[in-house]
């Protein structure tokens, strides 16, 4: 994803959205991004692998792929609406670039195995949830903190 921020044509780094003062934020300017996906998306994915390995219930994909898919369509929406302040993957209003489009795959992945593993929490040992926890927490403060620090605040005309 940091890639597909060299093709393209996105505005300057922190340079401010035309009609506002709010900075125009790149993949790396996310704490979800550097802190969630990079060290919490991991340790959850190592306790999906852990429970998949030992537990191979096929049948029930089609209801993970498809709580992923819908929590993917809600991002995308809330992502192109007029309200959404343009960023790396949404560059302006209602426009998706090749860096959200990558990250709509990457989301609909995660938010996939993430379900898989909550339904199988029965088959988890200790040392899973531990891990499992560790990531959820470790992306949860990441997420928290781009809220305070208004990375995910609405688009403010001034």
């Amino acid at each position: 994803m940091l890639l597909s921020q060299c093709f393209g044509n996105l505005p300057t780094r922190g340079s401010l959205i035309p009609g506002t003062k709010q900075p125009f934020l790149y993949w790396q300017d996310f704490h979800c991004q550097k802190y969630g996906n990079a060290v919490g998306m991991p340790l959850m994915l190592a306790t999906f692998i852990k429970v998949y390995a030992n537990d191979q219930e096929l049948h029930w994909w089609a209801l993970y792929i498809g709580i992923g898919l819908l929590a993917t369509i809600i991002f995308t929406i809330m992502c192109l609406s007029k309200d959404h302040k343009p960023d790396w993957g949404f560059p302006a209003k209602g426009k998706i670039n090749l860096g959200g489009i990558i990250h709509l795959i990457y989301f609909w992945f995660y938010v996939s195995i993430i379900s898989f593993t909550l339904f199988h929490w029965t088959k988890l040992t200790a040392n899973d949830w531990s891990i499992f926890f560790a990531g959820l927490i470790i992306y949860a403060i990441s997420w928290w903190k781009d809220v305070k620090s208004g990375n995910f605040d609405p688009l403010k005309l001034s």
